[in-house]
């Protein structure tokens, strides 16, 4: 039932949304006229700037004279020099007006305190009371509450999945630059005989590369089982041949540093695939989110509608 307190705690919450909304309005028209200010004082100093060169020993004072216009010009550009301080003036006092507005409404926001915070409170308080009344009101309490946790179970699930995927994401991102590299010295090195130099500096990009694909590889893994937990879709592991790379820097031949290059590009497909499916995991998690703000807003009025009997 609606109680004095709740009453108020609604009424407050209506009074923040149409004050928010006012202030929305008002940051909207302080921003349109500092624009249309910024550009009337350009026009101003253009202005200005052409009163100054007719009026001063200038090569376009000398001109209008010599054609016998320079008075009907001096007139027609103070004219449009006063038209555009005028302009400027009238501008200024919207920016002002805009600008003093905007900060009546914040203050009056403010005035008001945290009012979803109060209307919960006067919520719980109502709540309470229905639950140790007992009833069918009770029940339908205790359910909405048990599928509320439930969202809150999963909203924590979905955000530790995506720690782990934006970890693995960004090391992926990595690891694909240098392979990229590694890949671009590799076929120097099979094609063109780099020898120890072009082997050495491929094989620092591989180290690297080895490295984030290693910190990917332990981000997938803890990915696999965020998502599982979620009955999302998951992306797997990758490695680099240890054993390729040090045949290749010691026996530097055509023959391994083809099956290398051979080995690098495999591995930048695969890193390319599971970035593709770091992705897809990230997109659905976002999708699942929205999911459960949307199924959290109907509980929280579901729940509000039955503390409040509507």
């Amino acid at each position: 039932m609606f109680t004095p307190e709740l009453s108020a705690a609604f009424a407050a919450c209506a009074e923040y949304e149409r004050l928010r909304l006012e202030l929305n309005l008002a940051r909207a028209t302080e921003d349109a006229a500092a624009a249309q200010l910024e550009v009337a004082r350009n026009r101003l100093a253009v202005e200005a700037a052409e009163v100054d060169a007719l009026e001063s020993v200038t090569p376009t004072r000398v001109w209008a004279t010599l054609r016998g216009t320079r008075a009907s010009e001096v007139e027609r550009e103070r004219g449009e020099r006063m038209a555009a301080e005028a302009a400027v003036a009238e501008l200024e006092r919207t920016y002002d007006a805009a600008r003093r507005s905007c900060a009546e409404l914040l203050s009056a926001i403010l005035a008001l305190g945290d009012v979803y915070r109060t209307q919960e409170r006067a919520l719980a308080v109502e709540e309470g009371r229905l639950l140790d009344a007992g009833g069918g009101a009770a029940a339908q309490l205790v359910e909405i509450s048990g599928q509320l946790a439930s969202v809150a179970t999963q909203r924590a699930q979905l955000a530790n999945a995506k720690v782990a995927a934006k970890a693995a994401a960004d090391a992926l991102n990595d690891a694909a630059r240098e392979l990229a590299s590694a890949d671009g010295w590799s076929a120097y090195d099979t094609f063109f005989g780099g020898g120890m130099i072009s082997s050495s500096v491929k094989h620092d990009h591989l180290d690297v590369a080895g490295g984030r694909l290693v910190a990917a590889g332990v981000a997938l893994t803890q990915l696999s089982t965020e998502v599982a937990e979620v009955g999302l879709v998951g992306a797997g592991g990758l490695q680099v041949d240890d054993l390729t790379r040090t045949v290749d820097v010691w026996f530097d031949n055509f023959l391994t540093d083809w099956f290398v290059s051979d080995q690098i590009s495999e591995a930048r497909e695969r890193t390319a695939d599971a970035s593709a499916r770091v992705a897809a995991v990230l997109a659905q998690i976002a999708a699942k989110v929205a999911d459960l703000d949307a199924l959290e807003s109907r509980l929280k009025q579901a729940r509000e509608d039955v503390i409040i009997q509507r």
